[in-house]
């Protein structure tokens, strides 16, 4: 009975270890949104319209964790992980692109990896192996002899993928003869909305740039039941995409506030309220058409962030022919949206060198008609694909 005991403790506690070391894709959400903040943070003096993918960003650092060994590899999973990249995180992550990757007739949202080469070196079979089974990336050869050539190539294949929305994410001169390897994720979206904006009912409106300075702009309207959000500071609207798997959300201040003082007090808490804590009800909603696009080199982002590691880390779990070394992290995005709905695409390039409640009988009012901040989510993980802030739509 003694020996029966024991067999029994041993695995409950085995079978207890293994309950806790399982990860939700939320969970993984949850790291991508608070890194996409911070990097948005980072970027809020460099333009009035700044948007980014955490989801991208992320996707190709986990490119780039797959090969890495030692203190930097701690590193990421610190900062960038709810838990160690070991089985399960491995195994949710892969759920989670699958779940984002979604195609059909009302949505196209997908993903797209490669691992880019010195012609002559091969990956480790292990990264093969991982890279393929958690992200489909492809592995290419490509000649760093030539670097403008090689550049070209690359940015062609991300032209390919992202609909031509992002033709040129490594600038001139991102690449050398010292190259040796570029990770690069790739993601496209675009939906139509649920309940689209009535172009008819687009006018001229103002819209307050700062606290006392405004410009006419075209003001899409749409009444109707909608995912509200609400606190002291804040009103949030959810607007759902056909076939309800992503949505998008408005988050505007109560008071005119001007782009950088939106942005300071953006945090991931807020993000992640509006998601969980909308409700249903009647909005009448002014919202402008708007496009934002930046690009920009993260790596020092990356290291306030807390990865110290990340350029002079190991990476040798990747290929055995180098040892690569971390020059730049890459990053374009682009989100365009209008009375139909949105259009989106990223990519990353990771560069080495060595509730519901009843309608209200009065519609609430949302005129965002001052800066305010956007996110692209996908439904079931509340995964954020895309965050932005829009400071003037002209």
């Amino acid at each position: 009975m003694g020996r029966l005991a024991f067999i029994l403790v041993l695995v409950a506690s085995l079978w207890g270890s293994q309950a806790r070391a399982q990860v939700s894709e939320s969970d993984i959400a949850r790291k991508q949104l608070e890194l996409g903040v911070f990097a948005l943070k980072q970027a809020g003096t460099k333009g009035s319209n700044l948007t980014l993918s955490p989801y991208s960003i992320h996707a190709a650092l986990m490119l780039l964790r797959l090969g890495a060994r030692g203190p930097v590899a701690e590193e990421i999973d610190g900062k960038l992980l709810p838990a160690p990249f070991g089985t399960a995180l491995q195994v949710a992550y892969a759920d989670l692109n699958s779940k984002v990757a979604l195609s059909n007739g009302m949505v196209s949202s997908t993903l797209a990896n490669s691992v880019w080469l010195q012609s002559g070196s091969s990956l480790r079979k292990d990264y093969l192996e991982s890279s393929s089974r958690i992200f489909a990336a492809e592995p290419r050869n490509v000649d760093f002899g030539t670097p403008e050539k090689a550049r070209e190539t690359i940015n062609g294949w991300v032209s390919s993928k992202t609909n031509a929305l992002i033709p040129s994410l490594l600038p001139p001169g991102t690449l050398s003869k010292d190259s040796t390897c570029v990770l690069v994720n790739a993601l496209y979206f675009k939906s139509a909305w649920l309940s689209s904006f009535a172009k008819g009912a687009t006018q001229e409106q103002d819209f307050w740039m700062t606290p006392s300075i405004s410009s006419k702009v075209p003001m899409m309207s749409n009444s109707g039941s909608m995912g509200y959000f609400e606190t002291e500071r804040w009103q949030g609207v959810h607007l759902p995409y056909q076939a309800f798997d992503f949505f998008f959300v408005v988050l505007v201040p109560k008071e005119r506030l001007a782009v950088s003082d939106v942005v300071g007090d953006l945090s991931p808490d807020l993000f992640e309220r509006s998601f969980q804590e909308s409700e249903f009800t009647k909005v009448d909603l002014s919202l402008p058409r708007f496009k934002a696009r930046f690009s920009a080199d993260l790596v020092q982002d990356l290291k306030r962030y807390g990865l110290v590691n990340l350029q002079n880390g190991d990476y040798s779990g990747i290929s055995s022919q180098s040892e690569p070394r971390v020059g730049s992290v890459v990053h374009e995005a682009v989100v365009s949206v209008d009375e139909a709905g949105t259009e989106a695409a990223a990519a990353t390039a990771v560069i080495l060198a060595g509730g519901m409640r009843p309608d209200t009988s009065t519609p609430i009012r949302v005129n965002v008609d001052r800066p305010f901040a956007f996110a692209i989510v996908h439904r079931a993980s509340k995964a954020p694909l895309f965050l932005g802030v829009v400071g003037d739509p002209r």
